[in-house]
């Protein structure tokens, strides 16, 4: 079943479009629909690299990186190849694809890596200079989510029309008891 975000993602590749931005809510689905492609994609390009950003090393352990180890063991037929690391934080794909999952918590180090894919996780969480520098590395196209709570540099770069917003009835991956959970925080809101 294709997701609000799957269908985005569609949309933005058959436009030739190279940048993908998600605002979401909470459990939106953002950062796993975000990694599926980026893993599919590696998958079917060997020799892909991808540079999964986030601001520290807790946001990327417990977010994104658990969020790829969780879709490699849903599809463990596609990912059968997938060796996973944990120091340094990384995905090796049998065709020789890359995913690397750093934090740039230090202005000083957000240079980045040469990557195909850059992945900026809770991008708000960064700065427009962060941002352009890691942008400078990239050969393929940028994937940035963030919650929509505060105003921020992604403005600067992109319009509404850009922006794929996506709220928790978007995410086809919650379990009954988390659709319970917003279900509740809806009737006290």
């Amino acid at each position: 079943m294709a997701s609000k975000i799957d269908d985005y993602i569609g949309r933005r590749v058959a436009e030739g479009k190279s940048s993908f931005v998600l605002r979401g809510g909470r459990r939106s689905g953002k950062t796993f629909a975000a990694l599926r492609f980026l893993m599919l994609f590696s998958e079917g390009y060997p020799g892909t690299v991808v540079n999964v950003a986030s601001m520290t090393a807790e946001q990327g352990r417990l977010g994104a990186y658990a969020d790829a180890k969780t879709i490699r063991e849903l599809a463990p037929t596609i990912y059968n190849d997938v060796e996973v690391l944990s120091s340094p934080r990384e995905m090796r794909f049998g065709n020789g694809s890359r995913m690397h999952f750093s934090q740039y918590g230090n202005s000083e180090t957000a240079k980045g890596i040469a990557c195909d894919w850059l992945f900026v996780n809770e991008a708000n969480n960064f700065t427009k200079q962060q941002y352009v520098d890691l942008m400078a590395n990239v050969r393929r196209g940028v994937f940035l989510d963030y919650n929509p709570n505060v105003k921020f540099w992604v403005d600067d770069f992109f319009t509404d029309a850009d922006i794929c917003d996506s709220t928790w009835r978007d995410n086809p991956y919650l379990t009954r008891v988390q659709q319970e959970y917003f279900e509740t925080l809806k009737q006290q809101a």
